[in-house]
């Protein structure tokens, strides 16, 4: 099973996401508008890294 990680930037207008196996490889990315709920916005940009990628979470 490969690792991977997940960086998450939530800015006040845009909230992006990447997905990263272990060597670094990028596997996915995401990004949305922020909007008002910060964390409901890395949420949501979590969520669709873990689709694009087809992985559970």
């Amino acid at each position: 099973m490969t690792n991977l990680t997940a960086g998450i930037d939530v800015g006040s207008t845009y909230t992006k996401a990447a997905l990263l196996d272990d060597e670094g490889t990028l596997v996915a990315t995401a990004m949305i508008q922020t909007g008002f709920r910060l964390d409901a916005a890395a949420n949501e940009a979590y969520a669709i890294l873990l689709r694009h990628a087809d992985v559970a979470r």
